[in-house]
């Protein structure tokens, strides 16, 4: 069985192929970023290692072009993502503090800006651990 390095390097050679045999057809396809995040995934490699893999491996310069870009922006998609989640877990966590307080849940809502329902849901859960 073959390591993830090389069935990236392999996928990475078989999208170089593809753009030499398309052209700028792949590159404009809505599929290609798929493809890109795909890959991209499937490498869980760092940011810098993926690219350098991109560049040793990818003659085609558009296609390198575009896989980096590409890349980037799941780059920034990640980091937003992130950082959503880690504002919803700290309004949770704000949320069940007030809880414990005795806030009501109006307040909680308005402060936290959860939904009722999930203000509701954290109450449950946290009364029945009890």
């Amino acid at each position: 069985m073959k390591n993830a390095r090389e069935g990236i390097e392999e996928l990475l050679a078989v999208l170089d192929r593809l753009a030499q045999l398309w052209g700028r057809e792949l590159v404009g396809d809505g599929n290609f970023d798929i493809l890109v995040d795909y890959i991209w995934r499937l490498s869980s490699s760092e940011p810098r290692e993926f690219a350098a893999n991109v560049e040793r491996l990818v003659d085609d310069a558009l296609l390198r072009e575009e896989i980096m870009s590409t890349g980037q922006k799941l780059v920034e998609q990640g980091r937003e993502e992130g950082l959503q989640e880690g504002s919803l877990k700290r309004a949770r966590e704000d949320a069940l503090r007030m809880l414990r307080k005795g806030y009501p849940v109006d307040d909680i809502v308005e402060i936290t800006e959860l939904s009722r329902d999930e203000v509701e849901a954290l109450d449950k859960d946290e009364k029945t651990r009890r």
